[in-house]
Order: structure tokens, then sequence, then C-alpha cells
């Protein structure tokens, strides 16, 4: 729905995001900027020296289209659970120095949840789940939303897209499953997505030496994993 069918709309969002500071306030410095499949995920997600050129930040060029497609003002609800409004508070000033005043509507999470499940906002801050499939994680970008049932959809479909993700999710060859997941984000990321992800924090887990089977690097994805634990004692 307008304003956001207009790509350049999307696209000027994107560039008036500072992912920096939200690592550097939420995550207290610890962080990394992710694309649309998350850095936990290695070796599917982008690598980050790539990301760092794909998501960038321009206040003055998000000024610009802002202006272009007249869009002086950016409603958007948000949950008021978690953390969320300290990535409130930080968006509505990044999106004040690109020329837009941004306008948040609170709603406790039950009543959040229900109007993002039936399409209502046309814009908003999510906090996902926890994708542990690349799979999944595009599922997002596809036609028909993140649950393929039209639920949290966009309403966003590209035919490209769509193509992407099943090729990739098709192919079973993990170094040219790589390549494709790679593929699919670097196209999902030139057509100015509608889900724009900020950062993947860093957590330390400590276990004792007898546990074994934890996989490294996952951070709060370890616990999707908790079927192949095993104690060595």
């Amino acid at each position: 729905m307008p304003p956001f069918n207009d790509p350049r709309a999307r696209r000027a969002v994107a560039l008036a995001i500072n992912r920096q500071e939200y690592i550097q306030i939420i995550g207290r410095g610890a962080g990394t900027p992710i694309g649309p499949i998350t850095s936990a995920m290695r070796p599917y997600a982008l690598p980050q020296n790539e990301l760092d050129k794909l998501l960038v930040f321009n206040a003055t060029e998000a000024r610009q289209l802002f202006a272009a497609v007249g869009l002086k003002e950016l409603p958007f609800t948000h949950p008021t659970s978690g953390v969320t409004n300290d990535y409130v508070n930080i968006l509505v000033r990044q999106l004040q120095a690109a020329g837009v005043t941004g306008k948040p509507e609170p709603l406790d999470p039950q009543a959040w949840n229900q109007s993002l499940a039936a399409n209502r906002p046309s814009a908003s801050q999510a906090t996902p789940p926890e994708f542990t499939d690349p799979d999944f994680a595009l599922n997002a970008y596809v036609t028909g939303g993140p649950l393929k049932s039209n639920r949290s959809d966009t309403g966003i479909s590209d035919p490209e897209i769509d193509a992407a993700q099943k090729k990739a999710a098709g192919t079973m060859n993990e170094q040219e499953r790589v390549k494709a997941y790679h593929d699919a984000q670097r196209l999902i990321l030139s057509k100015d997505p509608p889900w724009l992800p900020y950062y993947a924090p860093v957590s330390n887990t400590l276990r004792q030496s007898y546990v074994r089977g934890v996989p490294n690097g996952l951070g709060n994805l370890t616990s999707a994993f908790g079927k192949d634990f095993w104690l060595n004692k």
C-alpha cells in the first residue's frame, strides 16, 4: 500500500537507517549488521564485507528520495515489549535527520501481533522469530509472507525473488546451495525489500566441558538444537 508500493520510499527508509547506532546503543558495541539471513547462519549469510557495501547509510540521499515521493510523515506500529522502545527512539531520530517525522503507534503485544498477522499496518517495527533454517528466513521476502499463508505478509510479490528462493531451497549440493542463498540475498537487497533487518547481537555461552553437541556461534539460536546435546560424564 502507499507509500511503500513505491520502491523509492522503501529505499529511502533503508538509507536513513544507521545500523551502527543501534549496535552502539542497544548492543553496547557488540553486534554486526545483517542481511536477509542472519550472520548466525554461516555460511548461508552474506559475508560481512559485502553487507557493508550493500547496507548503505546515507541520510542526504534518503532525504532526497523522501522529498521525491512526497513522504513527510511515517506512522508505524510497534509492540510495547522488550527493548522495542529503544529501537523506536533511534528510528524516529534517524528519520528526522532524513527530513521525515516518525509517528510511532504503540500497541500491547497481543494487539500488535493480531494487527500484523492481519496485514493492517503499512509499517511496523518487529522482532522476528529465531530462524534456524535459511529457507524459512527468506520466506519473509517471497509471495505469501513468512508463513506462506498471507499472514504477516507485506503484499509485495516478485517472481524473480520467488524463483531465487525456490532454487536455493531445492539445491542439495552444499557449495552450490550456499552460492544460491548468497545470490538470492543479493537479488532481494537490489529490489528494495520490505523487511529491513538491523543487526545481530553478539552473545557468549558458557558450558561445562562434558556438555557435547552444542554448536558454536549461534547465540540464542542454540536453543533450537537442544535435541542434539548430550552429557559425556
